[in-house]
């Protein structure tokens, strides 16, 4: 079971027992003889019968303001708040990784533009060098490939390239490995939750209640789990961006390889010196609007990573939000329902 089914099957277990905290808390406000307690529990069921969970939300809170409730008829209104923050942050959260794709999108087209001006300047050397310094050119592409004492030429970059390479796909199926490890002690711990609330639906009284205590207990005791869970994902996405940020370079190395050992074969048929020059000038024009469309590029991904973790921050903040209106909960009827899903909040929040 991955991380997302886990907190799933957390979050419906959360669900039914707010939902059965709920009914609860309305039968105690529905009280004919507190007008206030009933205008809020009035309000508070009409606004959770929405679709609109902002206004669903905004009209729990001009009910507070409005008839200021108090006692059990606070906890229930304040709760029923708190809920649909988590609700909203729950669907802000499921739309975060939609704010990636302009990222990947700039990233995919700057990792394009540098390819094609690695391809143009290494054309744009060999020009040069044919037009400088002649029959030195395949020396010099000789020793591209070779390498010198001070620079290591193309093959010795492309096998220190297949050794990075290797080594961060190591790396990565040892994170791997304590992923799936990590992940097998929260099925247990879950496993083992969903045993004792099996066993709590045949007990009664006291024993039934302690028996779910235990369960959510266990539940709870899971957080830094989860964290640490999250923290090794986090690792292997980042893992597999440099694994696919090595496999490029590996690539684009031997193609240089390969292209520079072509050079060496087609010097005896090398353009005549004013073809080269037309050459060149075009190369460096290319060159030019390529580092232009690099920097608007990089423009574009600096605009889209500040919104996604501006969007990240709000909706990190609203998660809190959610968990300290839990923590304004006091009243022993809703306490424990309260309790709980501010831990379900902050655990979202750590996230």
């Amino acid at each position: 079971m991955g991380q997302k089914e886990l907190k799933s099957s957390i979050f419906s277990i959360l669900c039914v027992f707010s939902v059965a905290a709920l009914a609860l808390l309305a039968g105690c406000t529905d009280n004919p003889e507190d007008k206030a307690s009933k205008q809020t529990h009035q309000q508070v069921q009409k606004a959770i019968a929405q679709s609109d969970i902002a206004a669903a939300q905004e009209q729990v809170q001009s009910a507070i303001a409005t008839y200021r409730p108090a006692g059990l008829a606070q906890d229930s209104a304040t709760w029923v708040n708190g809920s649909l923050m988590l609700q909203q942050a729950l669907a802000l959260k499921a739309e975060l990784p939609a704010k990636t794709a302009p990222l990947d999108q700039a990233v995919a087209s700057i990792a394009s533009l540098l390819v094609q001006s690695e391809q143009w300047l290494l054309e744009k050397e060999r020009i040069e060098s044919m037009l400088t310094l002649g029959e030195r050119e395949m020396t010099e592409l000789s020793a591209l490939l070779a390498g010198t004492a001070d620079n290591p030429g193309f093959q010795k970059r492309l096998t220190d390239a297949q050794a990075a390479l290797s080594e961060l796909q190591t790396q990565r199926k040892t994170i791997e490995q304590e992923h799936t490890a990590a992940l097998a002690v929260l099925a247990q711990r879950q496993s083992k939750a969903d045993a004792l609330l099996r066993q709590a639906d045949v007990e009664k009284g006291d024993r039934q209640l302690a028996l779910r205590q235990q369960a959510y207990e266990l539940l709870l005791g899971g957080k830094d789990e989860y964290v640490h869970v999250q923290s090794l994902e986090n690792k292997l996405g980042l893992m597999d961006g440099q694994i696919a940020l090595a496999v490029t370079q590996e690539q684009m190395l031997a193609q240089s390889a390969a292209h520079t050992q072509q050079k060496l074969a087609s010097l005896e048929t090398a353009e005549a010196r004013p073809m080269l020059k037309s050459q060149l000038a075009e190369i460096e024009q290319l060159l030019a609007d390529r580092r232009q469309r690099i920097y608007m590029h990089a423009d574009a991904l600096k605009a889209a990573l500040d919104a996604y973790l501006q969007a990240a921050q709000e909706i990190g903040q609203m998660f809190e939000d959610a968990a300290a209106q839990f923590e304004q909960v006091r009243s022993a009827e809703a306490g424990f329902a309260a309790a709980f899903r501010q831990a379900d909040s902050l655990t979202y929040a750590g996230v």
